[in-house]
C-alpha cells in the first residue's frame, strides 16, 4: 500500500517550510534527504525527528497481522489492514471488533464488502475526529 500513496509537498518560500500532507511519517524520514534540496532549504541542525517512534510503532512488526488472525479470529485481508494502520495499537481495535455470527472469520464485521474496514474503527477514531 506504501507505493501507492500520494506524496503532496508545497514548499513556501517566506517561511522555508515544508507541508506535506496525504504522506506516512516514516515515508517522510526516508524522502528527507530529497525534499530538502528540492525545496532549497538549508537546515540548520539534525532532524529532530529521526529515530522517533510514534503511536502504535513499539511492538510492530511486518508479521504481527498473523498473530490478529490466530488470536482474534479475524480475516487476513483485515487483520493486514488494522496492522498497517494502527500498528501495535491493532489489538485493541480489534478486541471492540463485533462478532459476525459466523465460523469464520469470528469477529469483525466489515463495513462494506469489498474493503478491510470493519466496525470497531468507527468507534475507535471518533476521539480524533477534531484533532486535525
Amino acid at each position: 500500500m506504501l507505493w501507492m500513496l500520494q506524496l503532496k509537498v508545497d514548499c513556501i518560500k517566506n517561511s522555508k517550510t515544508i507541508f506535506a500532507s496525504e504522506c506516512i511519517f516514516q515515508i517522510l524520514q526516508s524522502l528527507r534527504a530529497s525534499l530538502i534540496p528540492a525545496c532549497k532549504l538549508n537546515p540548520t541542525g539534525p532532524s529532530q525527528t529521526e529515530g522517533l517512534l510514534l503511536e502504535g510503532a513499539h511492538g510492530y512488526s511486518p508479521t504481527l497481522f498473523i498473530r490478529l488472525v490466530q488470536d482474534i479470529g479475524l480475516e487476513s485481508e483485515v487483520a493486514k489492514h488494522l496492522a498497517q494502520t494502527y500498528g501495535d495499537r491493532a489489538f485493541s481495535v480489534a478486541k471492540q471488533a463485533a462478532l459476525t455470527g459466523k465460523r469464520w472469520p469470528v469477529v469483525g464485521k466489515r463495513i462494506h464488502s469489498e474493503f478491510p474496514y470493519i466496525d470497531a474503527e468507527v468507534r475507535v477514531r471518533e476521539p480524533y475526529r477534531c484533532v486535525v
